[in-house]
């Protein structure tokens, strides 16, 4: 409960725009949260409440209500359930309640304009977003359905999504009020405040973070930052980067080498088990000649471009030029691998063990490798430099950790802000409004969750 009261008070000025997304794969949800909306079926004139003197009616509660039990409903939530129903709509009240009173607060700010260079800009955000969730929407229909009639499919899309209670006008209003809020929140912290050794305190924590992540721990290190594409302001001992050409092979050779080079390696493993996988040995033992003739094959078959490569780069031309001429590595010609190369360490697993042997073949920056055959065909290698593990921050780092933390204190002053809002409030439930009222849990739950 805590954690769902968090959520939707840090998502509010959002959560149209997000649900809206969300409903692509919500169909089951949206089934969901018919069954729970029956008790709802009340003229939407109804008023549930007033704040401050300002109505709340159950259009209002309800279509956030919407959103939160689709919402979580694709998250795993029995929303039929009573309880997380009535806890559904105790959340959405309160959402709405926090909506009217930021923009009370606005309107006294006098931050509550919308001016015509900020509404062009909302209209475009918005437009863009919509394009974004038809087309998601269009991905998951049948093909011939979407090709046979593109219209009529994007007709669908736009219908599939008001009758589940988006329209363009109800994101855009969703937008407005994001931006107001915004407003709202940037005059609760002076963000000069935040000094300059309090953000440099803060990275400097944040790179210790890591550091006790990930010392000593490549394969964690590179599973995080390759794979799952997590940035970490530390990285374990011993990296150096390397600049890469690649000559690419013909399969037939190279895929010879490759299984050869396999056949071996198992075969070596089963020796090394003391015959204990016997049966694992391959039916044909391959020696270590043949794998050798078979990567001189590799290196033959590629002879002349790789002299063509070594007789540039004897001639003094800077190595990433010869790259952009000769090397069939398309990542090597793109940001950020064209600036940065590639960093390798002698326990990497996102690299070919060749490749690997080749970037520590070499004894100081400027030194270029022999050819190594890899699994992408022969590449040369230049090292750059050794990494530290931990890099003095730019200008541009610690401007986005600044930005952070005034976004943090934000949020937190936003919070505090809300609670003191609502306890300086009147509010007034109607009787038809009571089914909604928050509990003293809720409103317990809510204060501890900030």
């Amino acid at each position: 409960m805590k954690k769902m009261t968090e959520h939707i008070r840090r998502q509010l000025a959002l959560v149209l725009a997000l649900a809206l997304l969300l409903s692509l794969s919500a169909v089951a949800a949206e089934d969901t949260a018919e069954s729970a909306a029956d008790p709802l079926a009340e003229d939407p004139a109804t008023v549930l409440a007033t704040v401050n003197g300002q109505e709340i009616t159950l259009a209002e509660v309800k279509e956030v209500y919407q959103q939160i039990v689709d919402y979580y409903g694709t998250y795993g939530y029995d929303m039929t359930d009573p309880e997380n129903a009535q806890i559904a709509r105790e959340m959405a009240m309160s959402a709405v309640i926090e909506k009217t009173l930021t923009a009370q607060k606005a309107h006294e700010l006098g931050v509550d304009g919308i001016s015509p260079e900020d509404e062009a800009q909302l209209t475009a955000d918005n437009d863009a977003l919509w394009e974004q969730a038809i087309a998601s929407y269009l991905e998951g229909q049948e093909g011939d359905a979407v090709e046979g009639d593109p219209a009529a499919a994007r007709l669908d899309a736009i219908a599939y999504f008001n009758a589940q209670g988006y329209t363009v006008e109800s994101t855009l209003e969703a937008s407005r009020e994001a931006l107001i809020q915004e407003r709202v929140v940037a005059t609760l912290v002076d963000a000069g405040s935040i000094t300059d050794e309090a953000v440099r305190t803060a990275y400097d924590d944040m790179v210790a973070e890591d550091q006790a992540q990930y010392e000593g721990n490549v394969l964690q290190y590179e599973y995080a930052t390759a794979y799952l594409g997590q940035v970490s302001l530390y990285r374990p001992e011993g990296y150096r980067r390397v600049y890469s050409i690649l000559l690419k092979a013909d399969e037939t050779i190279l895929g010879n080498y490759i299984d050869l080079a396999a056949r071996w390696e198992e075969q070596a493993e089963a020796q090394e088990s003391d015959g204990e996988d016997a049966e694992a040995q391959p039916a044909e033992p391959v020696t270590w000649e043949q794998v050798e003739e078979a990567r001189k094959a590799v290196i033959a078959s590629l002879q002349d471009r790789i002299d063509t490569v070594y007789a540039a780069l004897d001639a003094g031309t800077p190595f990433l030029e010869v790259a952009d001429q000769y090397s069939e590595d398309a990542d090597m010609k793109e940001e950020p691998f064209r600036s940065m190369g590639y960093d390798v360490h002698q326990e990497s697993v996102i690299h070919d063990p060749s490749f690997i042997l080749a970037a520590f073949s070499m004894e100081k920056p400027g030194d270029v490798s022999e050819p190594a055959v890899t699994s992408q065909g022969v590449e040369i290698l230049c090292y750059v430099k050794d990494l530290p593990s931990v890099e003095e921050p730019t200008e541009a780092d610690l401007a986005e950790m600044r930005a952070y933390l005034v976004e943090t204190a934000e949020e937190e002053a936003y919070t505090a802000a809300v609670n003191d809002w609502f306890e300086a409030a009147e509010i007034t439930y109607t009787e038809a409004g009571l089914a909604w009222q928050p509990t003293a849990d809720e409103a317990d739950d809510a204060e501890e969750a900030e």
